[in-house]
């Protein structure tokens, strides 16, 4: 029998930050702890309801929270009423990944590889078959148009009742994404996967689209790789490297940002070292990547402790301020709030700097987790 238990101890990391749509309602969670905590205008909150494992995937929609837990339960939260409105159960392992369909729908992927699409309106869940192990990526392109992938590389373009096979087994696919609007393709739907140092296209009928690639200008030896993948403005794609050196005198981009040329694939139009700013050494591994609601900002959280804050005008990423930081450990997530930024980190800890001043807050040590009794 279990039963759950008070225990005094802090989230030792945390993984996800979300925010509201109010923009000040920020949602937090570690893979290590079941607990969700909750901060806004200076008060925090705690959601409990997973009971095993930690909180592997938050998405918001409006004023809602999807959680997906390591308990294989996937939650919907009223949040600013602290309640659970949802509990959806059917896996055996825990939940990997989810994304929200619309307003009622979620689809979420377990460490098995199965995908389930739960409604909110009812209790008869659609499940989805044609993975085999951990659920990594969720991009939701249109309610009939799913893409997902897995761990071994495998990726899916799920279109109605009918699925058709992409990506095969065998390269890492670390990001994916998609563009609306592209000129040259029937639905004007590009889809875009990270693999190793390049990045493959499709069109959304699942044909591949062969030579369609980014010339990187990386002047180093082969130790880097795409970390993220953000679509921006008319067919421009926000491409985060990851730095793998630690040599003070690299120059080479971090962050680029690259148009869609039907000819050429993507070509890069500018980018940003933030080695150029000869305050930090090496940023590292590009750990999380935010772009604000009107697409002019770009948060870049980086495995060296630091912050980036950059906006984008024509031709050029400007900083927009001094390289924030070094945090107290290695940012996890970070977030665009309505008048600043917020950032996490595996220390446990939830960073926030707005025009008021800063607050760096260390979440209440009173935490549950089940035991066996």
């Amino acid at each position: 029998m279990s039963e759950l238990k008070f225990v005094n101890e802090r989230p030792k990391s945390l993984h996800s930050l979300v925010l509201l749509e109010d923009g000040e309602t920020m949602c937090c969670a570690s893979e290590e702890h079941p607990l969700i905590f909750v901060y806004s205008r200076g008060a925090t909150t705690k959601l409990y309801g997973h009971t095993d494992g930690g909180v592997m995937a938050l998405r918001t929609k409006g004023n809602l929270l999807a959680s997906g837990g390591g308990d294989g339960v996937v939650k919907v939260w009223n949040v600013l009423e602290e309640q659970c409105v949802r509990s959806f159960h059917l896996y055996q392992h825990p939940v990997s990944a989810l994304q929200w369909i619309g307003d009622l729908q979620i689809i979420s992927g377990d460490e098995r590889g199965v995908l389930v699409i739960w409604s909110l309106e009812d209790d008869s869940p659609t499940v989805l078959r044609g993975h085999n192990t951990r659920i990594n990526h969720i991009e939701v392109i249109s309610a009939a148009m799913i893409v997902t992938v897995d761990a071994s590389g495998h990726a899916v373009l799920w279109k109605g009742d009918a699925n058709v096979a992409l990506e095969e087994k065998g390269r890492d696919i670390s990001a994916v994404c998609h563009l609306k609007g592209v000129a040259g393709l029937g639905d004007g739907i590009l889809i875009v996967f990270a693999i190793e140092q390049n990045l493959v296209l499709y069109a959304s009928d699942g044909t591949r689209l062969r030579g369609q690639h980014v010339q990187f200008p990386i002047g180093r030896d082969n130790k880097w790789g795409i970390s993220h993948l953000k679509p921006v403005g008319d067919c421009q794609l926000l491409i985060a490297i990851d730095q793998f050196a630690c040599d003070t005198n690299i120059e080479d981009d971090m962050i680029i940002c690259a148009s869609y040329d039907s000819k050429e694939g993507f070509v890069q139009d500018f980018g940003f070292s933030g080695t150029n700013t000869e305050e930090v050494d090496s940023i590292g591994q590009i750990t999380s990547l935010d772009v604000s609601s009107d697409e002019s900002s770009i948060l870049a959280g980086c495995e060296k402790k630091n912050l980036f804050h950059l906006t984008t005008t024509a031709q050029a990423f400007t900083q927009e301020s001094s390289t924030i930081g070094p945090f107290n450990g290695t940012i996890t997530a970070v977030s665009f709030i309505h008048d600043g930024i917020a950032c996490v980190t595996n220390r446990g800890e939830l960073f926030i700097r707005t025009t008021e001043g800063d607050q760096d807050i260390l979440f209440p040590k009173r935490i549950i987790q089940e035991e066996t009794v």
